[in-house]
């Protein structure tokens, strides 16, 4: 579709005047004159009625207003819809991260993010199998240990204590802490920002 021209004429259209629809546009008023110009030729109709003391749409003119007006309305809309977006997050976010950990660290950050960003949707999958995040359209997945080679973009959001039994003296089990530190990784999709859920909202 040609935009030219559809600016100039709705504006002159409302105010009936081509030196007050140039002030509107920010704009000289032959500027506003050649646009119009061009657009009739283009239409093959006439717009306006012009004198020396006063501009009147045609009927064609009428009908052509109503249609612009409506066009730009919503391109109007479908603006403050995108700007809206940056304001106040909404959407769907898929996650998946192990039961346990899962559980205990992601479920109480979702209902927390829930109750302030009502609009969001998390559909939150626990499992302790690997799925694959691209193929299965998740946005993103907590994964313990330490993460094979993979394109994807990956950050240390949590540290936690690997665990394992030490027998003493009568072959009790016990149960001690072990140096070695395993990673808690926040996997993104390439392309895909999540928002809110960031890593300094995790749990430290």
């Amino acid at each position: 579709m040609n935009w030219m021209g559809i600016c100039e004429f709705v504006s002159v259209a409302e105010t009936m005047s081509f030196t007050q629809a140039a002030k509107k546009l920010a704009t000289s008023t032959a500027q506003v004159s050649r646009q119009i110009t061009a657009l009739e030729q283009r239409l093959n109709i006439k717009l306006f009625y012009r004198t020396t003391r006063k501009v009147s749409l045609t009927y064609e003119g009428e009908i052509f207003y109503k249609h612009c007006r409506q066009v730009l309305d919503d391109l109007d809309k479908a603006e403050r819809a995108v700007s809206d977006l940056q304001s106040k997050p909404q959407g769907k976010i898929k996650l998946t991260a192990p039961i346990t950990y899962g559980e205990q660290k992601i479920l109480p950050l979702v209902n927390n993010f829930s109750q302030h960003y009502s609009n969001v949707i998390i559909d939150a999958y626990l499992t302790n199998q690997q799925v694959n995040i691209v193929d299965e359209g998740y946005d993103l997945a907590i994964r313990l240990g330490k993460l094979k080679d993979s394109t994807l973009m990956a950050k240390i959001t949590d540290r936690v204590s690997r665990i394992k039994p030490n027998l003493i003296g009568n072959n009790a089990p016990q149960m001690v802490m072990v140096d070695t530190m395993h990673y808690v990784a926040k996997i993104l999709l390439p392309t895909l920002v999540v928002g809110p859920i960031a890593a300094g909202n995790l749990p430290k």
